[in-house]
This record gives C-alpha cells, structure tokens and sequence, in this order.
C-alpha cells in the first residue's frame, strides 16, 4: 500500500520545497504518482535530485512518476 503522507513528509525533507501533494492519477499504464510542489528555487535538475533524494528513503514504487514544480 502507498501512503501518500509518507512520501510528502519525505519530500518537506528536502531544503529546497516548501509545500508538497501527493496525488495518484490514472496513467496510460495505470496509476501514477504526481507530486505538485512549491519550492525556494527551480531549476531542471531539481526533477532529478528529488528523484534520487526520495529514493533513498523510499521504494521504488513510492517514487512519483511526475514532479509538477
């Protein structure tokens, strides 16, 4: 099971965002995971630096698909 506030709470970890949701949306493969943010600064290698930070702490599969900054 997925919980959402899990990987949220993971998320306000980070130094760089402010607010985070966590929401599942329906996907062409099936569900997915999208994470909306609000965050100190953007730049495109945020994307990826969130990825790897969660996935130090999370499965794979609690890893958001989508970060919509």
């Amino acid at each position: 099971r997925i919980e959402l506030g899990e990987i949220e709470a993971c998320l306000l970890e980070h130094d760089s965002v402010n607010e985070a949701v966590v929401i599942d949306v329906n996907g062409p493969s099936g569900k997915q995971l999208a994470a909306y943010l609000v965050v100190e600064h953007h730049d495109e290698p945020l994307r990826d630096a969130l990825k790897a930070f969660l996935k130090e702490s999370l499965p794979d599969y609690m890893v958001p698909t989508h970060f919509i900054i």
